[in-house]
């Protein structure tokens, strides 16, 4: 997905938890791509608990 520097995105994702347990953490993973950026800048979001009723 592109991206505007400065500007926020937001992103809707259905996730298939069948197959996970009950206890689980999520999070995001976010990093530029590209051969014109200078340095590759990789950023994780907070984790948190995704319990699977």
């Amino acid at each position: 997905m592109k991206t505007q520097k400065g500007k926020m995105i937001t992103v809707t994702a259905n996730l298939d938890l069948s197959g996970y347990d009950r206890i689980n953490s999520i999070y995001a993973i976010v990093m530029t791509s590209g051969g014109d950026y200078k340095i590759q800048d990789i950023s994780k979001t907070d984790s948190l608990l995704l319990i699977n009723k």
